[in-house]
């Protein structure tokens, strides 16, 4: 691995400093994206110290080059992570990012991935210009375009829905995500990152993370348009096995359940793990052997005594889930 952060061959050495912010970006084989996605870290107009922690996951199609030429451009903000092993296959991608941005013991996080981009040269100093000002709030998000990648259309936003209020908690993001990833700046805390491990692994993209940074305080929504999510590249882009990513959803959030209020209980019930139930048990009853292959797995398994509140309410889910209810 080289990398700036550990004083390791790196093409440009420069002295660390102290960042209010830091941007986290990940980029695996993203040429054709991540100069777009640079040029909106650099273009930021700030009275305050920031850095971007991009992180090249051993791509292998030159998204490499172009982030070493931001490097030797604007050394004092791209601090890269140059791979040579894939760290997310080796489920060790949170680590390496959670250690990068300790590193600079900053206040606040941004995070936009390497295929995303933000079109507002000033969305950094509104979104600090904020929190610095409101102490209750955990984060802010705003609002983006979409550009669709298999028509090259810029239209608006499709894929999240939109939240009409300024100040969201935690019972008004529960139903659905609405929050896109590269719109948000939120307090560090690292706290956040330690529970979000024992959630196990994730496929419901950042949600998680919003509902557990919004138990610490509210989020506030700028409706205005200050990035670009590009639709169509992701890791489940196209992914026609719906069983899989269900049922890790259902486990991801019964472990999540029992950090919530009552009421925050019976937003989560009614709104998401019903539903997810449901389909799952009913309508794809003739996977029902990969999903509790999935879910026996030892990676997802988290034993009775974490359902065992819920129990009498989750009739459904012992009927595909035997071995929650097993000694």
């Amino acid at each position: 691995m080289e990398t700036k952060l550990d004083k390791t061959k790196s093409t440009t050495e420069v002295k660390p400093v102290q960042a209010k912010l830091v941007i986290k970006c990940t980029v695996y084989n993203q040429v054709n994206y991540v100069r777009q996605c640079l040029e909106g870290f650099v273009m930021q107009q700030t009275d305050f110290p920031f850095v971007a922690v991009v992180h090249d996951d051993a791509s292998t199609d030159g998204s490499a080059d172009i982030i070493r030429e931001f490097e030797q451009k604007y050394p004092h903000i791209i601090k890269p992570i140059y791979e040579t092993e894939n760290q997310w296959r080796k489920g060790t991608l949170s680590k390496v990012m959670r250690e990068a941005v300790d590193y600079y013991h900053p206040q606040y996080v941004a995070i936009c991935e390497g295929d995303d981009y933000w079109t507002d040269p000033h969305k950094l100093q509104k979104q600090v210009d904020f929190l610095d000002t409101h102490p209750t709030y955990s984060m802010t998000y705003h609002r983006v375009k979409v550009y669709k990648q298999a028509t090259q259309e810029l239209v608006d936003d499709f894929v999240a829905p939109t939240a009409e209020k300024e100040t969201l908690t935690t019972i008004d993001i529960l139903p659905a995500n609405c929050i896109h990833t590269p719109s948000v700046v939120a307090r560090y805390m690292p706290d956040v990152d330690e529970q979000k491990k024992l959630l196990g692994r994730i496929v419901m993209g950042d949600w998680p993370s919003w509902v557990l940074i919004s138990l610490r305080g509210d989020i506030y929504q700028f409706k205005e348009v200050m990035a670009v999510y590009r639709y169509g590249v992701g890791v489940w882009s196209g992914d026609k096995d719906i069983v899989r990513p269900q049922a890790l959803t259902l486990v991801t959030m019964c472990k999540l359940y029992m950090l919530l209020s009552d009421e925050q209980k019976k937003v989560l019930d009614e709104k998401l793990i019903f539903p997810i139930v449901n389909n799952v048990v009913y309508k794809y009853q003739d996977q029902s052997e990969a999903l509790q292959s999935v879910l026996h797995s030892k990676n997802y398994r988290f034993g009775k005594a974490v359902l065992d509140p819920i129990r009498k309410v989750y009739y459904g889910i012992w009927r595909i889930l035997p071995f929650l209810h097993s000694n």
